[in-house]
């Protein structure tokens, strides 16, 4: 899943000045004040990932000690439901497609999403599903090939 313009989701909790971009229609001399998130300030991803954690703390959601970008629902009668976001990215894993499909449902009453579909590639690793044999696996085979053909070797 991607959330579209994650960082203007979260509402800032100070106050924030820009100057105006070029081809404004402001008066010179006239600065912005932000009221929300943008990509790029310091603040932006702090607000954001705070905005989106209690988002999911209200789906039952908590991070990961090892990886506050993990958020694992424990269930005691299934292997966990885990989130693991990148800063507007996010891939869903469940025993239950039902309950990928709730989540997905609730976060979009927050969120605007696009549903990216079955996993494939994420952060330059590819995800291949086999389904048969009921595997995932993990491959670093382009970024290596990428890293040789750098170098030329």
């Amino acid at each position: 899943m991607d959330i579209k313009a994650a960082y203007l989701n979260a509402d800032l909790d100070e106050e924030i000045y820009m100057e105006v971009p070029p081809g404004s229609n402001i008066p010179e001399g006239h600065v912005l004040r932000l009221k929300k998130g943008v990509y790029g300030t310091k603040q932006g991803g702090c607000i954001w990932y705070i905005d989106f954690s209690r988002t999911l703390f209200t789906l039952s959601y908590t991070p990961t000690q090892a990886d506050h970008a993990i958020f694992v629902r424990e269930s005691p009668d299934t292997f966990p439901d885990i989130i693991s976001t990148y800063v507007d990215d996010m891939g869903l894993i469940s025993e239950s497609l039902e309950c990928i499909n709730q989540d997905k449902e609730a976060l979009r009453q927050h969120y605007e999403m696009t549903d990216l579909g079955e996993m494939g590639w994420i952060l330059s690793i590819c995800v291949t599903h086999d389904q048969e044999k009921c595997t995932i696996s993990l491959s670093q085979k382009k970024f290596i090939n990428d890293i040789l053909e750098c170098y030329s070797m």
